[in-house]
C-alpha cells in the first residue's frame, strides 16, 4: 500500500514539474525535446524500478525454495544414516549388552549447515525445532560413544552413594536408555522432512 502511495506521489510531482516547465520555458524545439526526453526517462524509472524489484524478489524466492529443498534433502540423508546406525545399535545391544557401534552417528553436515548460517533457509520453525532436538540426542550419543572408547576412561570407577560404578557400564546404560528415544526423533524428523518436501 505504501509503495502505491509513493508511486502516485512521484507521478503527481513529475506532472507538476512538467506543467511548470511548459509554462516557464519559451516554446522551442529545445523545450519540446527536453520535456519529451525528461518525461520518457522519468516514466521509465517509475515503471521500470518496481518491475525490476518485483522480478528480483521472484527470483530470490525461487532460489530460496530450491536451496531449502536441497538442504532438507541433505539433512534427510544424514538422518537416514543415523537411523540405520541406531537401529543396528539397539538390535545388537539386545544380543550383547556391551556392544557399542564403532561406526558412530553422523552430525558433520548439521554442524556445517548450522555454523555456516544455512539453516536460515528452513522457514518452518516447528521442523527446525524437531531437527534441533534430534541432533541434540545425536550429539549426546556421539559424546557417550567417544567417552566409551576413550582408553583413559574405561577402567575408571566412581563411587555413588557408597556404591562403586565402573564408568564404562554407566556409559553403556546411558546409551541403552537414550538410543530408542533418539531413533524415535530421527524417524519423526525424516517423516516431517518428507512431508515438507512433498508440500513444496
Amino acid at each position: 500500500m505504501k509503495a502505491v502511495l509513493w508511486m502516485v506521489l512521484i507521478i503527481a510531482l513529475t506532472l507538476i514539474a512538467a506543467q511548470y516547465l511548459l509554462e516557464v520555458l519559451p516554446p522551442s524545439a529545445f523545450r519540446d525535446s527536453f520535456l519529451g526526453n525528461w518525461l520518457a526517462t522519468i516514466s521509465g524509472a517509475i515503471l521500470g524500478v518496481p518491475i525490476a524489484l518485483w522480478l528480483s524478489s521472484l527470483q530470490q524466492k525461487r532460489e530460496g525454495s530450491t536451496r531449502k529443498a536441497t538442504i532438507l534433502q541433505l539433512i534427510r540423508d544424514e538422518l537416514e544414516v543415523n537411523r540405520q546406525v541406531l537401529t543396528s545399535s539397539i538390535q545388537n545391544r539386545r544380543e550383547s549388552p556391551y556392544w557399542v557401534s564403532n561406526i558412530g552417528l553422523k552430525s558433520d553436515l548439521w554442524n556445517a549447515l548450522h555454523y555456516g548460517g544455512e539453516l536460515r533457509w528452513i522457514d518452518d520453525l516447528d521442523l527446525l525445532n524437531l531437527l534441533s532436538a534430534t541432533y541434540h540426542y545425536v550429539t549426546r550419543i556421539i559424546h557417550l560413544e567417544l567417552e566409551y572408547f576413550d582408553p583413559s576412561f574405561m577402567g575408571k570407577a566412581t563411587t555413588v552413594k557408597g556404591e562403586e560404578i565402573i564408568q564404562g557400564r554407566r556409559t553403556l546404560a546411558a546409551l541403552s536408555a537414550i538410543c530408542p528415544d533418539a531413533l524415535e526423533l530421527v524417524e519423526k524428523a525424516i517423516a516431517r522432512i518428507d512431508s515438507s518436501v512433498r508440500a513444496r
